[in-house]
């Protein structure tokens, strides 16, 4: 539903059950996108909602996977059929 000048409205809560966050497999030449993955992570873990991600275990993503579990959320890795071979 839109008010007309094209703000999507809704009318009533919709619960957001996952994210899927496809980002960086490389070591971050800067440091506060580490962090900025990692403060995801957590939010994410905090606030029940599972994280989606390519399943890479370095940079970026691994950053953002391990501060979710670490804060005690849901992950779940998907690896396109052309990668694992």
């Amino acid at each position: 539903m839109t008010d007309g000048g094209g703000e999507v409205r809704y009318t009533r809560a919709m619960a957001l059950r996952s994210v899927c966050v496809f980002c960086g497999s490389r070591t971050p030449l800067n440091s506060g996108h580490a962090s900025g993955a990692r403060a995801v992570g957590e939010r994410l873990a905090r606030n029940g909602i599972e994280l989606v991600y390519g399943a890479g275990r370095i940079g970026l993503m691994g950053e953002l996977a391990d501060a979710c579990l670490a804060a005690g959320g849901r992950v779940g890795g998907i690896i396109p059929e052309h990668l694992r071979s």
